[in-house]
């Protein structure tokens, strides 16, 4: 984030809610739904001109990580309130960096290569030439 910040969120959308009671007026029936889980606000601190001083870090590996289920969608919004009055070239963006793992480590091995095909292999066995 940048000067004039004032939070970070992220947000992942298509996350199972609990089912959700229609009412009997309407039908006897129960429905299942979708909803918007809020999984970090992060307030950002600014001094008295809007100069971002800091920004919490939020992690989730003590927890075990956060579940993110394949069709969620994740939204960074970054809010600011540019005190100046002027455009602000360049000056406003937020991000968020996250390590995304499988709940089945198996589904990594595709992704695996084998030692002999490593840049390093093949470095050594070009020098032992």
């Amino acid at each position: 984030m940048h000067d004039y910040a004032q939070q970070l969120t992220l947000e992942v959308s298509g996350v199972a809610r609990s089912e959700v009671k229609v009412p009997e007026a309407e039908t006897s029936r129960t429905e299942f739904a979708l909803a918007n889980k809020q999984v970090a606000v992060l307030p950002a601190k600014v001094d008295d001109q809007g100069h971002l001083l800091s920004i919490p870090v939020v992690t989730f590996f003590q927890r075990g990580g956060y579940p993110i289920a394949s069709g969620n969608k994740l939204t960074v919004t970054a809010t600011y309130n540019n005190l100046t009055g002027k455009p602000l070239r360049d000056g406003a963006m937020g991000i968020v960096v996250g390590y995304f793992v499988p709940q089945d480590l198996a589904a990594l091995n595709p992704l695996r290569h084998s030692p002999s095909s490593s840049p390093q292999a093949h470095h050594s066995h070009v020098n032992e030439h």
